[in-house]
């Protein structure tokens, strides 16, 4: 099954690729388009889109490789290793998809009035928290209730929790 993570480790990296040349391929049709970005370190803090490329690159890296590395902290930290790459992958390739929807339709964006700085930060961090914190809750809590309860409840039949089977547990 090591397959599987490295097919998810490169679904990931293949994602954050798409994400940056998608977005370069958008705001490269025109000003007011690139005047969309709505990614905080650009918004606020006016960093460069080529800076901005450089940094994801470097994020996606030190994830790839804590994600990768061959010994994890505990079982439960690489489950929400899993868990964060997982939903990082698919926000990134719906961003893709998303900023590739711009690049063909650019003209319905040149003309339309810029948003503002407020309202910019307020999309973003919706996308940030329904895209992303909320299905990753969503899928730890179940987790967390299952891995406290589950050895205090009785079973006829038991595999999970030590691999052999066992009776009456």
């Amino acid at each position: 099954m090591k397959w599987v993570k490295a097919l998810l480790l490169v679904l990931f990296i293949a994602a954050a690729f798409a994400d940056v040349i998608t977005t370069h391929m958008a705001i490269s049709q025109h000003e007011s388009i690139a005047a969309r970005e709505s990614n905080p370190l650009v918004v606020n803090f006016g960093i460069p889109m080529w800076a901005l490329y450089i940094f994801k690159m470097l994020m996606i890296g030190l994830v790839a490789y804590l994600f990768y590395k061959p010994v994890q902290p505990s079982e439960r930290t690489y489950y929400y290793w899993v868990l964060f790459v997982f939903y990082m992958t698919i926000v990134q390739f719906a961003v893709a998809g998303t900023n590739y929807h711009i690049y063909e339709n650019a003209e319905h964006y040149i003309d339309a009035p810029a948003l503002t700085q407020k309202e910019m930060n307020d999309a973003y961090s919706s996308l940030i928290i329904n895209k992303v914190f909320l299905p990753i809750l969503m899928a730890i809590t179940p987790f967390l209730i299952w891995e406290w309860s589950v050895k205090k409840n009785k079973y006829q039949k038991r595999r999970l929790l030590g691999g052999q089977w066992q009776h009456g547990s």
